[in-house]
This record gives C-alpha cells, sequence and structure tokens, in this order.
C-alpha cells in the first residue's frame, strides 16, 4: 500500500512522478492506465500535471495569451479529478443508502405480513369468545333445565317410599308385604291410601342388586307419617315379614338419581369433619354435627364446603 500525493489516500496501485517523486492513482494523475503504459521507456521521465504546470509558468519567454490556456485547462481537470475523487466515498454511501431502503422495503412487508395475521388471529379470538358465550349461555341453559327436570321428578317422587332390603321372590305380592311392614311399625297401609307399589330397577343396571320396592301414597302427608313411623322401630329384618335370613330392611325417601348422589356425598363429607347426623326430611337433606349444634340444609355440593 502507498499514499499518493493528490488525495493522500492509500491504494495498491499508483505511478510515481518523476519530478516531485509522489505517487498518484490514475483517476487523479491526469493520464489513464493504458496511456500510461503506451509510454514504454518513458514512463522514467513522466511527471504529473502539477510538475507540468509549474514548469510551463516559469520558462522564459512564455507565450501569448491564446497559447496558456492549456495549463489552465489542466488545471480545471486536476479540479475535476479531486471531485471525482472526493465523490467515491460517496458513492459507497449511496449504495448503503440504496441497502437500506431495500432492508426498509423489506421490513415493511415483513410489518403488513404481521399485520394480516395479526388481524386473522384477532378474527379467530373472536369466533373463539363468540363460541365460549354460546357455550357459557348453553351451560346455563343445560343447567336450568336440569333442575326443573330435578324438581319435576322430586315433585313427582313427593309421595313416594322407597324400601330396601327384601328379596325378590317369584309370585310375589307386594301389597302383602308393605301391609306386614305396616303393622310392625304400627302405620296401617290401606289400598285406598296408595297409588301403587312395585319394584323399579336402579341405575346400576348390571349390578345384582336387589330391586327396591317403592310405595307410593295418595298425599306425601301420609308418606310422611309412614316413615316417622318406621323410624321409631329401631331394627326392621326380613324375618319380621316372614322371609328367610335377617336382613335389615330400610325405608326412606323415594329420592331422584341426583339427590342420592348428593345424599351419598353428605355422608362422606360429614363423616371426615365429624358431623354426627345425615338425614333426609321432606326430601332434603340436613346434616348436624353434635346434638346441640346448628341445622345444615345440604342443597347442593357447593354448600358441603361450607361445613367446618
Amino acid at each position: 500500500m502507498v499514499v499518493y500525493g493528490k488525495c493522500c489516500e492509500e491504494v495498491s496501485s499508483a505511478i510515481q512522478c518523476s519530478a516531485c517523486r509522489k505517487f498518484f492513482d490514475y483517476p487523479c494523475s491526469g493520464i489513464t492506465e493504458i496511456g500510461y503504459r503506451k509510454l514504454g521507456d518513458r514512463q522514467s521521465t513522466w511527471r504529473c500535471v502539477y510538475c507540468k504546470t509549474s514548469q510551463q509558468s516559469t520558462r522564459p519567454g512564455s507565450p501569448p495569451p491564446e497559447t496558456t490556456r492549456q495549463p489552465a485547462l489542466d488545471n480545471v481537470m486536476i479540479e475535476l479529478q479531486k471531485l471525482s475523487c472526493q465523490l467515491l466515498p460517496l458513492q459507497e454511501v449511496i449504495n448503503d443508502i440504496r441497502i437500506i431502503k431495500n432492508d426498509i422495503s423489506d421490513l415493511r412487508k415483513s410489518n403488513n405480513n404481521m399485520l394480516e395475521k395479526l388481524d386473522s388471529f384477532e378474527k379467530r379470538l373472536q369466533v373463539v369468545e363468540n363460541a365460549e358465550q354460546k357455550i357459557t349461555s348453553l351451560k346455563e341453559q343445560m343447567n336450568k333445565m336440569e333442575a326443573e327436570i330435578n324438581e319435576k321428578d322430586r315433585w313427582l317422587k313427593s309421595n313416594n317410599v322407597e324400601i330396601k332390603g327384601v328379596p325378590f321372590k317369584p309370585g310375589e305380592n307386594l301389597f302383602d308385604i308393605v301391609t306386614k311392614l305396616g303393622s310392625i311399625i304400627t302405620y296401617p297401609v290401606l289400598k285406598s291410601n296408595i297409588n301403587y307399589v312395585t319394584r323399579v330397577q336402579t341405575r346400576d343396571a348390571g349390578s345384582n342388586k336387589t330391586k327396591p320396592i317403592i310405595l307410593s301414597f295418595i298425599n306425601k302427608y301420609m308418606k310422611e307419617d309412614f316413615i316417622a313411623a318406621s323410624r321409631l322401630s329401631k331394627h326392621i329384618s326380613t324375618e319380621d315379614i316372614g322371609l328367610k335370613g335377617n336382613t335389615r330392611i330400610y325405608i326412606n325417601d323415594h329420592l331422584s338419581y341426583s339427590k342420592k348422589m348428593l345424599l351419598n356425598k353428605t355422608k362422606t363429607a360429614a363423616k371426615e369433619k365429624n358431623y354426627k347426623y345425615v338425614w333426609v326430611k321432606h326430601g332434603k337433606i340436613f346434616v348436624r354435627k353434635i346434638d346441640t349444634s346448628q341445622v345444615y340444609n345440604i342443597k347442593s355440593e357447593s354448600d358441603l364446603v361450607k361445613l367446618r
């Protein structure tokens, strides 16, 4: 690398003036690379435009004004060459600006693409939110319908008594069985007081459990009196009604499936939290911790959380 005398920049290829001994690159030397090579042996006597101009201005017997135009033209060329050299870095800046413009253009395209994707995402999100609102609304409707069905089911079973523990016997007379039970608990059962008596299949259709007997009275007051009378008899077994074995017979309210599930969960929660009493009255579930504590009516699973 050499430093040429005109622009003071480092270059890898330069020519040397035979007079001032300075180095010049071709754009600033006033001669092209091809022209310099054509000089051949005269390259050693080549002089830069500065030295040529200086020699012409000091030579005695200067030519008339018309002949001095050539040095002036050389000076113009020198200035143009200087300007050309100065503009070289500017070209690099222009190239950099073009690259930046291209980068900005790509960035804009990428940004527009991202905006389109974001807009699409927002639309999809809106669809999901609308679907969630519909699902929430449908759940509320289902819960409302389920509550109405449970209430109707409770009302339909409000006159019914469920009797468990009586084994099935072919050709059995269910009215005779409930009549015997009525005699044991000292609450006589008359045909005129009942709607029907039958066995029903439980939800566990595949189980080997004996189907319970459902005794339906003509009103809920008779049902309540029948159950209250059964509570006074501490233990009723199959032997008491003339059947083999000593299996205990249970007489309770005929609850809906959802109510039975809630009763089972209530019994579990009561056991975990040391509640002494769990019972059903008028189709409602109640709990009490000790004889003197507050009575709680369990209407839903959320009420079980309140138990302390």
